[in-house]
């Protein structure tokens, strides 16, 4: 059906002009053509205008930001997390309030065990309602392991404190133990004292019932692949280390660790190749830089292992310095 034109919509005349979207007589058209716009229609017209340059005038830092922002959940996704921690720690300094950025954040201070930064990040958000239910989970999910690293009953730690000796700590860990079989924490604690008095089949023994209970506690993991190298069982330290890089691809400790064990069974090149990954991820941090050095010195790269060294002096790490120069002098036996 066609429409029903009335005629001009302004003075009534049938005579209206067809073709255009408002039906008006050409008389009212002109009339209406030379009426000078109201001044709140033109500074409307104005903001709207304003507005849509503002917006292209920031839409390449919106498209910078959210380039960043899927490049950083791209390394979080990929259980790279020191990298993630450093890139939502960047995107943090323009939407410091942003909740999802944040708890990326935190979730990636946590993984690399930067418990504090994690804290702090996360504090300030404890009691609130927020809409984003699933970071939320995932946030409380994560949380949930932190749990498993406590005692129960908080008053042993202040015990441990005050003992003179290891021994003395073994023995307090071990009653509690027994009388909290269920506890991770408790199994966790007691394998560290181990390790510390050389006792690693006990670490071992430990570490292994954990990793079955709790696969993704890194901590554990870290404690049973160092025993494995002191036990010289290279092979199944060398699988609890690429369990732990399954978990956390630049895992300091489990990189680390895996380039000492094949230094170990003197596979050099690729425990340099591992050598400076590590160091790349985190340069400034004195294990990475020990382990670029002793690398370097298995490969023959002296000119690198005294940049190491170097920087080990610079850095005032004196018992490193040591150590390595007595690897390097032969003072004391590496491997076999």
């Amino acid at each position: 059906m066609d429409p029903i034109h009335n005629g001009c919509t302004q003075c009534g005349s049938p005579d209206y002009e067809a073709g255009y979207v408002n039906n008006l007589c050409r008389e009212c058209r002109q009339q209406m053509s030379r009426f000078p716009i109201a001044g709140w229609v033109k500074w409307s017209a104005a903001g709207v205008a304003a507005l849509f340059l503002f917006s292209l005038f920031n839409m390449p830092k919106a498209i910078k930001a959210s380039m960043t922002y899927n490049k950083a959940r791209q390394l979080f996704d990929d259980h790279k997390y020191e990298s993630a921690e450093k890139a939502f720690h960047q995107i943090l300094q323009r939407y410091p309030s942003n909740f999802k950025m944040n708890a990326y954040y935190a979730m990636s201070a946590y993984h690399n065990e930067h418990y504090a930064i994690s804290d702090s990040v996360l504090g300030p958000w404890r009691g609130r309602s927020i809409e984003d239910q699933e970071t939320t989970n995932m946030v409380n999910s994560l949380l949930s392991i932190d749990e498993d690293l406590k005692l129960s009953d908080e008053s042993i730690y202040a015990r441990l404190d005050s003992t003179a000796s290891v021994k003395e700590s073994i023995d307090i860990i071990k009653t509690y133990s027994l009388a909290h079989k269920e506890e991770v924490a408790a199994k966790l604690l007691l394998a560290s004292y181990y390790s510390s008095d050389s006792n690693y089949t006990g670490v071992i023994s430990l570490c292994e019932e954990v990793r079955t209970l709790k696969p993704d506690i890194l901590f554990g993991l870290r404690l049973l692949a160092q025993a494995y190298c002191e036990q010289k069982q290279y092979e199944k330290g060398l699988t609890v280390c690429d369990q732990m890089l399954a978990d956390h691809a630049e895992s300091i400790d489990g990189l680390i660790l895996k380039g000492k064990i094949l230094l170990k069974q003197k596979q050099d090149k690729k425990a340099l190749q591992i050598a400076r990954q590590v160091y790349e991820i985190a340069p400034s941090d004195i294990r990475t830089i020990r382990m670029l050095a002793l690398a370097s010195h298995f490969n023959g790269d002296k000119a690198t292992a005294k940049t190491m060294q170097d920087n080990l002096i610079a850095i005032e790490d004196t018992a490193g310095v040591t150590w390595l120069n007595n690897v390097i002098h032969n003072n004391i036996s590496y491997r076999d």
